[in-house]
């Protein structure tokens, strides 16, 4: 134990540690548990982190922002399907042609794209993009613009029957530490010093003697090559294929996870995936967010981005704790506060939006049923909150300038404007305004679950849209 314990150590070795455990007992649990559509969702989870660590390696080492790289995704999917589709079910096979495919696109779109330069460059993969995405939906014997269902899954032999999902969830998750493996030994290596060096300073590399074009070039086509293996697995596991994987809405989810989890971070996107699609499955199941989930992760995004602006991996990262600490104190240490307190901040914050959505929300719904009326309630309501959070200086408690209620409860020092440390007296009559808004918005939602008419408000809200554009007759 004390040898466990003879360094420092970060939360983030810690928490990987811990899920990778869980990663790999999942399907086991799913099999004890009944949920069987747990594997299915690990399975989504992993070909989108495969396919943001590939980003990752352009964007968050590279600084080549690419709105294109869902392209590489659909390579690697519509490979899987054309060649099912005709007959051809080998697996190495369609992983040979769709690496070999990637490789090509990579290597022609690149070589134009990298001689233009910050928003030229943003464009021209998103005009790439497009490109291949009136290509799919110009295939109308494999689908067209609905799409092409692969009736069978690439065939491994008796190697790996990917029939199997508890198989097919392994070969995923060995694939995808493949790929963090290998960002890992690239971004460590001279090739990786390189590419870092030219995202920073590439008129001094290029006076240092690199050609910093060509390796920017092969960085570029590794990353296409590494997506288009995650589009090989995504298209077995959904067996689906669909050209809106090109559309620039997929190739922003993925900047998304590579922001939200930390860019130029090795694990930072696979964590980033995780979250994201953590917040559209669990936050899309609450009774007031439903399909409006997307409200709720817009801000997130920028709270990320403010208070954590290495992503959630860097956040992790950043507190480390000592070997003493751990051994004799290691609830009451600085960093499991702070923790504790953004936790409980966190908890208020989405109550708040629950109640003023419940309150607001529910009044508003008298107004005349006009188009998208719904819509607009639901976004008035959610972002009023986080607009009323940020002014009271309600959310994380990164600054000893903050107030917060996470932080009276955890003890945690609060400073006021000329330095001093507050007492709990004066911090509380300081967080009162926040306490004060609290309970009266409690008391307006106690009044609201008095009538049962108006429990329902994400029915009336998909009523509204029936009613809308449908006919009442409908």
């Amino acid at each position: 134990m004390d040898a466990l314990f003879s360094r420092n150590f970060s939360y983030r070795a810690w928490f990987y540690g811990i899920a990778l455990i869980g990663v790999i007992l999942l399907p086991i649990y799913a099999d004890i548990s009944g949920q069987r559509n747990l594997i299915s969702f690990g399975m989504l989870i992993m070909s989108f982190a495969m396919a943001a660590a590939s980003l990752n390696l352009i964007l968050g080492f590279g600084g080549m922002i690419s709105f294109g790289h869902g392209a590489y995704l659909a390579i690697g999917g519509y490979t899987v399907g054309i060649s099912v589709a005709n007959g051809y079910t080998n697996g190495f096979g369609h992983l040979f042609l769709a690496l070999v495919l990637a490789a090509v696109f990579a290597l022609i779109t690149g070589a134009i794209s990298l001689k233009t330069k910050g928003v030229y460059f943003i464009m021209i993969t998103l005009a790439f993009a497009q490109m291949m995405f009136f290509g799919f939906t110009s295939l109308e014997e494999y689908g067209g613009d609905d799409g092409l269902i692969v009736n069978e899954r690439s065939d491994f032999g008796p190697l790996f029957d990917i029939e199997n999902d508890k198989v097919l969830y392994y070969v995923m998750l060995g694939a995808l530490l493949l790929i963090v493996y290998l960002i890992y030994k690239i971004v460590n290596s001279r090739f990786g010093s390189v590419i870092q060096g030219s995202k920073s300073n590439e008129p001094r590399m290029q006076a240092l003697g690199y050609g910093t074009y060509q390796y920017r070039l092969v960085c570029y086509v590794i990353s296409g090559v590494m997506c288009a293996l995650a589009g090989v697995l995504f298209a077995n596991y959904a067996n689906f294929v669909n050209p809106e994987d090109t559309a620039w809405r997929t190739s922003g989810e993925l900047i998304f996870m590579v922001v939200l989890g930390g860019m130029g971070s090795v694990l930072g996107p696979v964590l980033g995936a995780v979250t994201f699609f953590l917040i559209a499955e669990y936050v899309g199941d609450l009774p007031v967010v439903g399909i409006y989930w997307r409200i709720y992760f817009g801000p997130f995004l920028i709270l990320v981005v403010l208070f954590a602006r290495s992503g959630i991996d860097g956040w992790l990262g950043r507190y480390k704790i000592s070997a003493d600490a751990v051994r004799h104190d290691l609830l009451m240490a600085p960093g499991v506060k702070r923790f504790l307190a953004t936790a409980i901040d966190v908890g208020i914050l989405t109550a708040l939006s629950w109640i003023l959505i419940g309150v607001v929300g529910l009044n508003l719904m008298e107004l005349p049923k006009e188009e998208y009326h719904a819509d607009l309630i639901m976004i008035i309501c959610t972002y009023f909150v986080f607009g009323w959070v940020f002014v009271n200086h309600f959310i994380f408690p990164s600054s000893y300038r903050r107030g917060s209620v996470g932080k009276l409860i955890m003890g945690l020092r609060i400073v006021s404007a000329d330095g001093r440390t507050m007492t709990p007296a004066q911090a509380v009559q300081r967080n009162f305004g926040q306490l004060l808004n609290l309970g009266i918005l409690l008391l307006g939602y106690i009044g609201c679950l008095i009538d049962p008419n108006k429990l329902a408000l994400h029915d009336d809200l998909a009523g509204t849209r029936v009613i809308v554009r449908g006919s009442e007759d409908d």
